[in-house]
């Protein structure tokens, strides 16, 4: 396939995504910026109470949404009838709602730098099926598949 057979708003998508990938290797570099120091209990917005043996109980608890509508949504996905693209975009999503729950209730059981890694990786996963999903719809089901 060659760039001429792209649709206008293909040819506008992959516009757009080299001129993010070329500002992601040759913008600015703010390595030299300092990083603010961690609090006390990690972050800020741990909750340091324990529940029994459960450290940061309600940050830790608060994470139950993500894996019950993760849940139910791949279940939803696979009973119901969307095209393979939007399918396997939501699949993405809802995959990411768990790994959300899975990555963010491990940081707050314990954060650290390394914690809030996979707690961030989740939602970028997430973040990835709604923009699958989004490009479906708006630019083409051949794009949503890339």
């Amino acid at each position: 396939m060659t760039f001429s057979e792209f649709t206008t708003k293909e040819r506008g998508l992959a516009a757009f995504a080299l001129a993010l990938l070329l500002l992601a290797l040759f913008g600015p570099d703010v390595s030299h910026l300092a990083t603010a120091p961690l609090h006390a209990h990690g972050h800020a917005f741990v909750d340091a109470r324990a529940w029994g043996l459960l450290p940061n109980a309600l940050d830790v608890l608060s994470n139950l949404p993500f894996a019950v509508f993760g849940a139910a949504g791949l279940l939803m996905v696979k009973r119901c009838a969307l095209p393979a693209p939007q399918r396997v975009a939501a699949a993405v999503f809802f995959t990411g709602l768990l790994l959300t729950f899975m990555g963010s209730s491990y940081f707050h059981w314990a954060p650290d730098v390394q914690g809030l890694m996979l707690d961030r990786m989740g939602m970028g996963v997430a973040f990835a099926g709604v923009l699958g999903l989004a490009v479906a719809e708006r630019v083409s089901a051949r794009a949503a598949r890339a």
